[in-house]
């Protein structure tokens, strides 16, 4: 297998496929990119969407981080998927 290059910030889904595949899959230094990863785009997606009214965009997007973290299930009702 060599050397896995897991690119964790590089990916669409979030929530639960990207964290994931980093937990099962992932080396330690790969799991703390990740985590510096979300801990400073996460604030920064939010400042530079604040003006633009786009705030709850991301705010859904960090519920869905940490609900994925938290090891969550989705909140379908919410969604409106159930």
């Amino acid at each position: 297998m060599g050397d896995r290059d897991v690119s964790c910030s590089g990916g669409r889904v979030w929530n639960g496929a990207i964290l994931s595949f980093c937990e099962w899959h992932g080396s330690g230094a790969q799991r703390v990119k990740l985590a510096c990863f979300l801990a400073t785009m996460l604030p920064l997606q939010l400042l530079w969407n604040l003006p633009r009214g786009r705030a709850g965009e991301v705010l859904l997007k960090m519920r869905g981080v940490r609900d994925a973290l938290g090891r969550r299930r989705p909140p379908f009702g919410t969604l409106g998927l159930r």
